[in-house]
């Protein structure tokens, strides 16, 4: 039985601060719907969210948090099932779902556009957002980071287009029932949830079975409209060409997909430029897995060829770290020197360590070489660059932790 959202007056979001769980809470809000929520940290995007008149609390999870008169609540996939909050929904007989479930429910009677892959996700979900709403068919898009466009992570449209991020971490993406599914790449991921490359296949295959119309493969798509981004890399060509093989399945013009994707100047922390200060270029970007961190380190090398390429690098979670180790010690050719902080826990989505990793980011800085420095936390990872980076240098900081923290230190330092 589906769920009539209509009916509902106040939502609870049990980790309101994820990007696709806050995107979500966007559009009740626009909806004219009560939001409360709770999350472990501060952000930037519960701030955002506090601004747009949601009430979250903020650090452990207190069953004194929700109330009795609350109507839904909604959780991330990360969630355990001991969560105070969610145990407590459950003895007040509140309906509880999982942000998927709630995303699956909304657009089971939209045109949806579902973007799937391992990289590339958030770019060609902003790309093909952004390119419906300049024909004119006034999208509804949730994208996992904040577009300029749109004031945020969320566009609330009227018509029966929606465009969302298709995640494949557990199996999330089978919770929706595209019109159009676009599969940009796949690659083993997530050994928290998946066997092996061969299980996650499996999922997609299930995820584009239940699709009207496929785009894959975008690496063997033609530059047909002669695409000049404003992005470098392959990577963002590729995304381009898949969101273009949307636009010409909804029959957008060909002027309109090469116009908006073209003029398309990315999103927060997908090669963000964060500015330009003593002659020294500081990016930010999510890159997290290899294949992202070797494309990115590309892309910065094709744009600045003459310059010294200093990558300020997190690991990010610790059995994607542990799983795919060798393959990081390959993903840095194109850096000239690797600034190395210590490993991202992700809170819920893995288990608290009280032992002995299995692989450090000390031993990753030693596989890498004589280019690599460890230097432990954020604020000595600032530190380092204050000391060491010069005139003319080129610094990216990576990872989908908080890393980015670094950047924006960097630039406060510099500009002092």
């Amino acid at each position: 039985m589906s769920m009539n959202f209509n009916k509902i007056k106040k939502v609870y979001f049990i980790g309101i601060g994820g990007i696709g769980v806050s995107a979500l809470a966007r559009i009740f809000l626009k909806q004219g719907k009560q939001v409360y929520g709770s999350d472990l940290a501060e952000s930037v995007v519960t701030k955002d969210l506090e601004k747009l008149g949601a009430n979250i609390f903020v650090g452990k999870h207190e069953v004194g948090n929700l109330s009795e008169d609350v109507d839904l609540v909604i959780h991330t996939v990360a969630v355990q099932e001991d969560n105070p909050e969610l145990v407590r929904a459950k003895e007040l007989e509140i309906k509880t779902m999982s942000y998927p479930q709630v995303v699956g429910e909304l657009t089971r009677d939209k045109y949806l556009i579902a973007v799937a892959g391992t990289h590339g996700k958030t770019t060609t979900t902003a790309m093909i957002g952004l390119m419906l709403e300049k024909a004119g068919l006034d999208p509804t898009v949730i994208v996992g980071s904040n577009i300029k466009e749109f004031n945020g992570n969320a566009r609330v449209g009227k018509s029966k287009y929606w465009v969302i991020e298709a995640d494949e971490y557990r199996r999330a993406f089978l919770n929706y029932y595209p019109t159009i599914a676009v599969v940009l790449n796949i690659e083993f991921d997530h050994p928290d949830c998946y066997k092996d490359l061969a299980d996650v296949e499996e999922a997609f295959e299930k995820f584009v079975s239940r699709a009207k119309h496929t785009v894959d493969h975008p690496e063997r798509l033609k530059n047909d409209l002669d695409l000049k981004l404003k992005l470098p890399g392959k990577h963002y060509l590729y995304d381009a060409l898949a969101a273009e093989q949307v636009g010409k399945i909804l029959k957008i013009d060909n002027e309109i997909i090469k116009e908006s994707l073209e003029n398309y100047q990315g999103s927060w922390r997908r090669f963000e430029f964060k500015g330009e200060i003593n002659n020294v270029i500081i990016i930010d970007d999510y890159a997290h897995h290899p294949t992202e961190v070797k494309a990115t380190l590309k892309a910065v090398k094709e744009k600045y060829p003459d310059k010294n390429i200093v990558c300020v690098f997190q690991p990010h979670h610790i059995d994607r770290f542990n799983a795919l180790f060798d393959d990081f010690v390959e993903s840095f050719d194109d850096a000239d020197k690797v600034v190395m902080t210590d490993l991202y826990h992700v809170a819920g989505r893995e288990p608290v360590i009280s032992y002995q990793l299995p692989v450090t980011s000390e031993q990753l800085t030693e596989r890498i070489g004589e280019k690599a420095v460890y230097v432990g936390g954020l604020d000595e990872a600032v530190e380092w660059l204050e000391g060491n980076v010069k005139s003319g240098d080129v610094v990216i900081t990576m990872g989908a932790g908080d890393v980015t923290e670094v950047s924006d230190k960097l630039v406060e330092k510099l500009r002092n």
